[in-house]
């Protein structure tokens, strides 16, 4: 692959620096500066200093940050991946062959390549899904990410077998693929569809932002959530508990995701023999979500 010299990668394994190095997508984002701060909390208690840089959610600039990771001699990598579909896969395999310590974190780009630890979005997705169903909620719409995504793939999921049986006229009008996955998405989309004369008594959100930004749009059309639209976000960041409407979410226990990041990560460092070579299949750590349940979706039944 040509990025770096072998004798990094041996340097890696043989010499202490003392250090981790965490790339992240975005840091304004809420749910990553939360992964920021835990990872640094746990890679403190181990003795470990962090180095942290910013994607931007650009996969290329991550790959030349894992560069300069190797280049400082970090004892360990942990990657946060971007928002998209993988470019460059052999950029990882090639890590995977050098036996360089690294993981992923909430998301992989290759199932296998890499320990990963990160929440079961299928589960919390089926969580939500089933949850509004049950507020009498049958015109469901589901703002989703870039359709190849893992992690949208994964709620897609979880978003269908909760309607399975329950649904049986899903189409795949109800789910409505975002490029952002910010708060304007949310906004406008809801908007959009609101506007559009679909029946929709529900949306589900990928994350709190976007679930926000569909609020705010009930609202400025005068609908009334949740007794005409219920909505439900993801990730229980601080602003889904003190929105004007509170807002449904899923925690993703975010503490214990990277946790159990930085003790898998320790371990592969201090084993060298537990490094992934070649061929090996690592497995991915599935935290448990917590369904938090507020104002935005709750009915009187």
């Amino acid at each position: 692959m040509g990025y770096t010299p072998n004798r990094i990668a041996q340097g890696l394994a043989r010499r202490k620096s003392g250090a981790l190095g965490l790339v992240v997508p975005d840091i304004e984002s809420m749910f990553y500066g939360k992964i920021v701060r835990y990872v640094d909390d746990f890679a403190s208690r181990s003795d470990y200093q962090l180095i942290l840089a910013i994607s931007n959610d650009r996969q290329e600039t991550e790959q030349k940050i894992i560069r300069k990771f190797l280049a400082q001699q970090v004892e360990g990598i942990i990657i946060t991946p971007v928002n998209g579909p993988v470019q460059n896969l052999a950029f990882y395999q090639e890590l995977q062959r050098q036996k360089v310590p690294f993981a992923f974190l909430s998301s992989y780009y290759a199932q296998g390549i890499a320990p990963c630890v990160m929440a079961d979005l299928r589960q919390g997705t089926q969580l939500l899904t089933g949850h509004l169903l049950a507020q009498g909620c049958r015109n469901i719409y589901f703002l989703t990410g870039l359709p190849d995504v893992t992690t949208t793939l994964l709620r897609v999921e979880g978003f269908r077998q909760a309607l399975s049986g329950r649904q049986p006229g899903f189409s795949d009008r109800q789910l409505l693929s975002c490029s952002r996955v910010d708060y304007a998405d949310g906004y406008d989309q809801t908007i959009k569809l609101l506007r559009s004369g679909q029946p929709a008594d529900a949306i589900l959100a990928i994350n709190d932002e976007m679930a926000l930004g569909a609020l705010n749009a009930a609202n400025c059309l005068g609908i009334r959530v949740p007794d005409q639209l219920a909505i439900a976000g993801c990730d229980n960041v601080l602003f889904s508990s003190t929105a004007f409407i509170p807002i449904t979410t899923l925690d993703q226990n975010i503490a214990e995701m990277c946790r159990v990041m930085v003790n898998c990560l320790d371990e592969i460092i201090s084993q060298p023999e537990k490094r992934p070579g070649p061929g090996d299949i690592m497995p991915v750590r599935l935290i448990e979500p917590v369904l938090i349940v507020r104002n935005s979706s709750q009915r009187r039944i």
